[in-house]
């Protein structure tokens, strides 16, 4: 009744959940969780999507983190991603139109674009990134997974910046300044082990 009323409550406003930014003990049910949200995703985008992967600190075992799940589907066009709005929204997760592009990180800001759903449940926040297959940002969120795997002191790096910018008034923007760095020196590695998404 605590999580089913909220829920209802939120989803008929198309209102997702709102978590304040607050880092957790890593949590080793995140990625249980994240695969029975993916395959919520698979069922209710289907074909349209390229493919659907846990992103973001919860896909980096052991990282602690803000208890949200991040999940990206890749689809072929923005106008795809469009398509996909009422579906999403019929599985829980209401479009936050506000959320339109990610931080341009290289010279054709377009590329940055996406559309962003978050979910109405109060007992799993989640965060669904829907970006175009091949974009920088796209690739960027499958990577950084992969960086932050392989490189247990850029873990360390990045949970700071996280827990500093969990004390500034705008979380996401306090913790951009890492990120522009972190950017050039993820693909730095991934050029020199050759990874590919």
């Amino acid at each position: 009744y605590d999580r089913i009323v909220p829920f209802a409550h939120n989803l008929r406003l198309r209102r997702p959940v709102h978590l304040e930014p607050v880092v957790v003990p890593a949590d080793p049910g995140w990625p249980d969780q994240a695969r029975r949200i993916v395959a919520r995703l698979q069922t209710a985008c289907g074909h349209r999507a390229v493919r659907i992967d846990h992103i973001g600190s919860t896909a980096v075992p052991g990282l602690d983190s803000k208890d949200v799940i991040d999940v990206q589907v890749t689809v072929a066009s923005l106008e795809v991603a469009d398509e996909l709005a009422d579906a999403l929204l019929a599985a829980g997760y209401p479009r936050v139109d506000h959320n339109s592009a990610d931080v341009a990180h290289s010279e054709d800001p377009a590329q940055w674009r996406k559309r962003f759903h978050a979910s109405a449940d109060p007992g799993r926040p989640t965060h669904v990134h829907i970006r175009v297959d091949g974009w920088p940002n796209q690739r960027f969120a499958l990577l950084w997974v992969d960086w932050l795997k392989a490189n247990p002191g850029v873990q360390e790096d990045y949970l700071a910046a996280k827990r500093a910018a969990s004390r500034a008034p705008d979380y996401v923007a306090a913790k951009e300044p890492w990120f522009l760095d972190a950017y050039h020196r993820a693909w730095e590695w991934a050029d020199a082990t050759g990874w590919k998404p």
